[in-house]
């Protein structure tokens, strides 16, 4: 066996080792289901590991009904609705006794299609258990078994004979001959993680956060899809809004919206920097944080109207050493693309422009700090310059054409010599690993279109830190859906080892890490998961994860999630109540401040 297979099989077995027990870091995850009490609760989303391509993750408002267990369900599509798929758990039953299996399921509103009528069959070991689930549209939690069963059996449980388009919530297996969904809404999520706060929201995909009014906690901004914006209190009182011009709404709803939370003058309370119109023109705005009156303005670099707002985006920069203070502006209006530095008091620092098509320098400019001498570099492009704006390397001319542009960078020591490394999600050129100094590629691996990843020290088995690639994967958009998701993890020398699930998931999820446990070490979260040190996901919150950070200030990093309209918060349950935050104005800004979901 050649070194590179011993490694891998060796990191396989470290990998099943710790699949359901207690992890590095020592928190017990449990097995890949909930044992609450006596009770085990297999949600859906238990079953993805080895999910079909053509089945889908549904949440309540997807699937159209007023609730699901943790907000999941799988919809079963059998393939052309003329093949049968099945999907295999296993659970050990945590008591002896007399157990009852429930079965909450619903069918499509169809009911039909063709000779083949929804629903399913479920197995137990060596038995089919009576009934078939989920043929009406009502959504029904049935009680389907009574088992005999000794602490510690182990049982197989088969769904199968999917027939028609069912969808699954969850599989309870409960000592309580009379359980209610009520009971079931009561014991969602993990043990380890807890729901702290829900802020219902206006129309929304880009949120901001920062301290806007001096008080300590975290409040946040919130813009329309129009580039509207709306101020709010860490209660979620409304403290001031702006409206932006109808004209144009339609062009600008399909990107991402440049906004910045930030305390430029040090006063702790956090100023905004965002895009804004009048009948005068386009400008770039810093506004009092608790106002939102105009402190500074300077016209936004783009053509005139009719224009396009591809990549419109904001960042924070330390130019000086010795504060983060500067805005870092990147402007792609279709016709020509800027990036360049900014004073807190807006007025122009330095500016490239280019002549390049649509996303040819990505969708983000970063700052990291790269030779440790306190003042960042700006990245972006396949370009690294220096904090005045000098070329210190470019690959842009390598670069084929805007397909292949670089759609999100992060920044690691991959090789362990103490300096980071760029590490570039680069469309369908997959991870690629650069020399900060020279732009030298030092390793590269295949991750289908690379969309956003993660990088640090998440699995058992690797001194080095590994890559969470989360991979978008297009069909033709003819089909249902297009466009799926998976991850795609990749060692240090650009090695794939394995994927999860094994099918792509439906969407375009975003991907974040964060010190959650406050031990100094960070997990990775994607989608609505908990990424496990084997690789696979868990499911941690309901809603789809947007951010990770201090939130809540106690020095452990808390999921944001940001779906329909509704922003939640969950942290671990575990947290101290008088943890201390990393106050450190580097740490701030490119772990909550420069966010993006590119």
């Amino acid at each position: 066996m050649s070194d590179m297979k011993l490694r891998l099989a060796v990191a396989v077995l470290l990998l099943a080792a710790v699949s359901c027990s207690r992890s590095a870091d020592g928190v017990d995850y449990g097995p890949r289901y909930k044992v609450s009490g006596s009770d085990v609760i297999i949600d859906a989303s238990d079953l993805l590991d080895e999910i079909p391509r053509h089945d889908l993750m549904m949440s309540a408002s997807s699937l159209g009904v007023d609730w699901l267990y943790n907000d999941f369900a799988i919809l079963f599509r059998t393939h052309s609705e003329s093949m049968q798929s099945n999907y295999l758990k296993y659970y050990t039953y945590p008591e002896s006794g007399t157990y009852y299996l429930y079965v909450r399921a619903i069918g499509s509103e169809q009911h039909t299609y063709g000779q083949y009528t929804d629903g399913f069959r479920i197995r137990l070991n060596d038995a089919y258990i009576d009934g078939i689930f989920g043929t009406t549209d009502r959504m029904e939690f049935t009680r389907a078994a009574t088992i005999q069963a000794e602490k510690g059996e182990k049982a197989q449980l088969w769904i199968t004979r999917i027939t028609g388009r069912p969808s699954l919530d969850c599989i309870v297996l409960s000592k309580n001959p009379n359980l209610t969904e009520a009971d079931l809404r009561k014991n969602q999520l993990p043990d380890y993680i807890t729901q702290l706060r829900e802020y219902d929201l206006p129309r929304t995909s880009c949120v901001k956060f920062g301290d806007l009014t001096g008080d300590g906690k975290t409040d946040m901004v919130v813009f329309s899809p129009g580039y509207s914006s709306y101020a709010y209190d860490n209660a979620g009182k409304l403290l001031w809004s702006w409206e932006a011009p109808e004209a144009y709404t339609r062009e600008r709803s399909g990107f991402e919206c440049p906004g910045l939370v930030w305390d430029f003058d040090r006063d702790g309370k956090a100023e905004l920097v965002q895009w804004r119109e009048d009948e005068e023109g386009e400008w770039l705005v810093l506004a009092d944080g608790m106002t939102g009156a105009v402190l500074h303005r300077t016209p936004w670099p783009c053509a005139p109207h009719p224009h396009v707002y591809n990549n419109f985006r904001l960042a924070v920069a330390n130019t000086d050493g010795v504060y983060p203070a500067s805005v870092l502006l990147y402007s792609d209006c279709g016709q020509f693309q800027t990036y360049g530095i900014y004073d807190k008091e807006l007025n122009e620092v330095w500016r490239h422009e280019l002549h390049l098509k649509k996303d040819h320098l990505g969708h983000y400019f970063y700052a990291h700090d790269f030779d440790k001498d306190g003042i960042d570099e700006i990245v972006g492009g396949y370009r690294v310059v220096d904090a005045k704006g000098n070329i210190l390397w470019s690959k842009l001319e390598d670069i084929y054409d805007n397909h292949d542009h670089a759609d999100t960078y992060r920044f690691a020591d991959m090789d362990g010599d103490g300096t980071d490394e760029v590490v570039i999600g680069a469309c369908e050129l997959g991870l690629q690993v650069r020399d900060a100094f020279t732009g030298e590629l030092k390793s590269l691996a295949f991750a289908e279109h690379l969309q956003q990843m993660e990088v640090g020290h998440f699995l058992e088995g690797y001194d080095l830190p590994t890559v969470a690639a989360a991979a978008r994967l297009y069909r033709n958009r003819q089909v249902d859906p297009y466009l799926l998701s998976q991850i795609y993890w990749i060692d240090a020398e650009g090695n794939q080892l394995f994927r999860w699930p094994a099918s792509g998931l439906n969407g375009n999820p975003d991907i974040r890490k964060g010190d959650f446990y406050g031990n100094g070490k960070d997990v990775c979260f994607w989608n609505k998961f908990l990424m496990q040190p084997d690789g696979k996901g868990r499911l941690c919150c309901i809603g789809d994860i947007y951010h990770v950070f201090d939130f809540e200030r106690n020095g452990c990093a808390q999921v944001i999630t940001l779906t329909d309209g509704k922003l939640r918060v969950f942290g671990w349950t575990g947290a101290p109540k008088d943890g201390k935050p990393n106050d450190d104005p580097d740490f701030l800004k490119e772990t909550m401040a420069n966010h993006t979901h590119y």
